[in-house]
């Protein structure tokens, strides 16, 4: 692969991440319930969590319950309930509601592409600016980078892709 191309693919997220926490940890889960066996029953432990709402019934069931058992878990359940609601926050802003609608048209984008085979492709957003949609990659002909470029048009992408795609260049072998 040329140089450029390989900048630009090492600048692409190319690989499947939680872009929002919205569950407590399994290992917190596991401490409390460790703590008493009986609050292992309730389902707000496992719950996902949606609204603000969801959010204030877990603080008050861990303050009436884990508090007292185990300040320090407590604190670590306070940090995680934080970051669950920032992240709720970031998913209904609106870059959040358009990396997340860019995160799942690239999962689904891959999957045709494999199914297709073209399997020296990438497709993903940038590290850089995770609004921007990036596809690259080594094609065998123009014909073919017309293909791809029409193909990714049907399928509506949020937003428009950089497209980097390199004809392979073929060798002649004495």
């Amino acid at each position: 692969m040329n140089d450029g191309l390989e900048v630009i693919k090492s600048n692409t997220i190319l690989f499947t991440i939680e872009l929002t926490k919205n569950t407590l940890s399994d290992w917190i889960v596991d401490d409390i319930v460790e703590l008493n066996k009986e609050l292992g029953s309730y389902p707000i432990l496992k719950t996902e969590f949606k609204t603000n709402q969801d959010i204030k019934r877990l603080k008050d069931f861990l303050k009436r319950e884990v508090k007292q058992l185990d300040a320090d878990l407590y604190d670590s359940c306070l940090e995680e309930l934080t970051e669950i609601k920032d992240d709720l926050k970031w998913q209904n802003s609106e870059d959040g509601k358009l990396v997340l609608e860019l995160e799942n048209w690239v999962q689904n984008t891959r999957r045709i592409i494999m199914n297709e085979g073209w399997n020296s492709l990438f497709v993903g957003r940038s590290i850089i600016d995770p609004k921007q949609l990036n596809i690259g990659g080594f094609v065998k002909d123009e014909q073919q980078v017309r293909k791809i470029k029409s193909e990714v048009e049907k399928l509506a992408p949020p937003v428009y892709p950089n497209f980097y795609l390199e004809v392979e260049q073929k060798t002649n072998c004495y």
